[in-house]
């Protein structure tokens, strides 16, 4: 007798949604953030839409996974629906998907839209462009940050850090009604290059 075993494959997206303005892909719980990260870093679905569902609450596991890379930067529509992201990032914890430089909820973006999300909890950084939303905005990218709130706390042990974007590159960025109500906190000894929403640039254009 011939067994035949049928396997069903899930899809690497498994969220509620298309991924489209219409219907984006919403992301419910903080291990939905860390699939949200691991599938863009490696490349998936880099330009769809992103947005924090209504009955988002992170409260009780904070977010530990950072999005985008410079192989992969994000380069979608991200809607933080004006929830709170709570976030534990740390670039000197194992396991973490943290690189040295440019820890922040989103890693590296391009040609990206943020818009109408709060980043509360702590980041921590040993290296460069530690920052509340941003680290790195690409060379020759188009990126808006627009109704974003950072009351987290950024504890850094080194210099080029802002409040909402760490290192700007050659990118053009347009952040818009945005507060940085946190802190910034030099561990270890004075701290060089620290900006309230912007750490450093190469030859980059900031719109406010």
């Amino acid at each position: 007798m011939l067994l035949v075993t049928l396997l069903t494959i899930q899809a690497a997206w498994a969220f509620e949604g298309e991924g489209t303005e219409g219907s984006p892909y919403f992301i419910k719980t903080a291990d939905d953030w860390a699939t949200f990260a691991t599938n863009v870093n490696n490349g998936t679905d880099t330009d769809k839409y992103y947005k924090l569902s209504d009955d988002w609450d992170n409260s009780a596991s904070a977010v530990t996974a950072t999005v985008g890379t410079s192989a992969h930067p994000f380069a979608g529509h991200f809607d933080g629906n004006s929830k709170t992201l709570t976030v534990a990032l740390n670039s000197t914890a194992t396991g973490t998907s943290q690189t040295e430089q440019g820890v922040a909820p989103f890693h590296f973006i391009s040609g990206a839209t943020i818009e109408n999300l709060t980043v509360a909890g702590t980041i921590a950084s040993a290296s460069y462009h530690t920052a509340g939303i941003v680290g790195f905005a690409a060379d020759a990218s188009n990126n808006t940050i627009q109704n974003c709130t950072v009351t987290a706390t950024l504890n850094i042990s080194n210099n080029h850090a802002g409040g909402i974007i760490g290192h700007g590159k050659e990118s053009t960025t347009t952040i818009s009604n945005c507060t940085f109500a946190g802190a910034i906190v030099g561990v270890g000894d004075n701290r060089a290059h620290i900006g309230g929403i912007w750490g450093w640039s190469t030859t980059g254009i900031l719109f406010l």
